[in-house]
């Protein structure tokens, strides 16, 4: 693997870590604390936290194929290898080799963000190859 894919992952893979640290803590929930100490530290409480939490994990994914003539591409996954057949709604101007990252949701593909553009578009079906 060439040095500028190297820096490259890691680019990416350290643009995905910041991104996806906003959902470690519910800002909403925080805002609505109360300060408990002398330090100004706000901390969260059961009753200040909402009834649900959307959980949504973002992960790294290679374009390997795009077919012609439609929105779908075959994407492969940086961590595990495995390559996915995937539709989406809107376009994001895929090349191959384009580092492609996937917000999944209750293990639903949500949406799809091309690192290079910064374009995002709906996933419409994803299909595990």
């Amino acid at each position: 693997m060439s040095i500028f894919l190297i820096n490259r992952f890691s680019l990416v893979s350290a643009l995905i870590l910041l991104t996806s640290s906003h959902l470690i803590a519910n800002l909403p929930a925080l805002a609505q604390s109360s300060i408990s100490n002398t330090s100004g530290i706000r901390e969260a409480y059961p009753e200040n936290l909402p009834g649900y939490i959307i959980a949504q994990s973002r992960y790294a994914f290679t374009v390997t194929y795009i077919y012609s003539g439609t929105r779908n591409i075959k994407l492969k996954s940086v961590a595990t290898g495995n390559e996915f057949d995937v539709y989406y709604a809107s376009p994001i101007e895929p090349e191959v080799g384009d580092i492609i990252t996937v917000i999944i949701e209750n293990d639903r593909w949500i949406t799809l963000i091309n690192e290079r553009t910064g374009k995002s578009s709906a996933v419409t079906s994803a299909r595990r190859l």
